[in-house]
């Protein structure tokens, strides 16, 4: 059954990190996210610093559901036009709740509308099932194999989601879904 509460994309906040960083102890999670060994420390140290300091081009939002954080989207700049999606719900207990859906229809919206992407890429293994459903269910194609690494495209309408998010709030860095 899916859960059709609200997810809301915010900003990730300093007191996010120990969140994302606990989703190391979760060992379901960390194989599937291709993490090392669980860590504390260095994912905590590592969650901060991309908080306080992002990459030049990477907007890291949190997908909150009431007060708690269950996932992390990242949007990277590619070009004017191009934006990568790539994104994480953790722990492990919170998948198949249908919140990576929401967590794309909102990055997707936020991505049209407010940082004018036409077109978004995204990249998973070949063996992560529902990342591969969710991102074929929001109207991705995949466009490109490289050994077990598939890569996906979708062109967003011009008036920026192309339907694929409902609304959006009035903060141009938050989004619902």
């Amino acid at each position: 059954m899916t859960d059709l509460s609200t997810v809301v994309l915010r900003p990730l906040r300093h007191g996010d990190a120990p969140v994302l960083a606990s989703w190391g102890r979760d060992e379901v999670f960390r194989r599937a996210a291709g993490w090392s060994l669980p860590d504390g420390d260095n994912h905590l140290r590592y969650f901060e610093r991309a908080i306080e300091a992002p990459r030049r081009g990477v907007t890291w939002l949190g997908a909150v559901e009431g007060e708690r954080v269950v996932g992390v989207v990242e949007l990277t700049r590619l070009s004017l036009s191009e934006i990568e999606l790539g994104f994480s719900i953790g722990p492990s207990s919170n998948w198949g709740r249908g919140l990576g859906g929401r967590m794309v229809r909102a990055a997707l919206e936020l991505a049209g509308r407010s940082l004018g992407a036409r077109i978004v890429r995204a990249t998973t293994e070949e063996s992560n099932e529902r990342c591969r459903r969710t991102l074929a269910r929001a109207g991705f194609h995949e466009v490109d194999r490289d050994g077990p690494t598939l890569r996906y495209v979708l062109e967003l309408a011009a008036s920026g989601a192309g339907g694929a998010a409902s609304a959006a709030s009035g903060d141009p860095a938050a989004s619902r879904a």
